[in-house]
């Protein structure tokens, strides 16, 4: 089961190697919901690339980051989120 899992893991990975657009599905799929509905946060964790910025200047998209090469996490204090280092 574990080579199955690594032989997709990397195809996912070559798939997305461009940087340039790694989260624009993500994004798209924001702003189509946001046609519809008020919705202050997305939070995504599947891209493993850190990142946050606003979305039709009414929300928030956060990508997490992961634990192993980014050491990345989020924080809600209850009126903002950040995302930080460990």
């Amino acid at each position: 089961g574990v080579s199955i899992a690594n032989f997709f893991s990397q195809k996912s990975r070559q798939k997305t190697s461009h940087k340039e657009s790694y989260d624009d599905d993500l994004i798209q799929y924001c702003e189509k919901k946001l046609e519809k509905d008020h919705i202050d946060y997305f939070i995504f964790g599947h891209k493993h690339n850190p990142k946050k910025l606003t979305i039709k200047n009414k929300s928030t998209y956060i990508n997490l980051g992961d634990w192993i090469n980014h050491y990345t996490y989020a924080v809600f204090d209850g009126e903002k989120i950040e995302i930080h280092k460990f």
